[in-house]
């Protein structure tokens, strides 16, 4: 599964807070269709992605939740 490949397909979405994000929502359910649903697996892959400067994790603003991926923008 090439995770960025699959992220370049799911439209991002507007969202007050963040601005149009691809969701984290909609992430989990087209990895879904390629076998894969294991959000925390898929949460890695998209740290590891962050980390190479394919794309920027967006996470909640809201207290207590801050660790809690909304979604992310693609960056390259």
């Amino acid at each position: 599964m090439n995770l960025i490949n699959i992220l370049k397909n799911i439209p991002a979405k507007p969202f007050a807070k963040y601005g149009s994000i691809i969701s984290f929502g909609d992430i989990i359910e087209t990895c879904k269709l390629y076998g894969q649903d294991n959000h925390g697996l898929i949460e890695a892959y998209l740290k590891n992605l962050e980390n190479e400067n394919y794309l920027k994790v967006i996470y909640s603003d809201d207290f207590g939740y801050e660790d809690l991926i909304v979604g992310v923008k693609i960056t390259s």
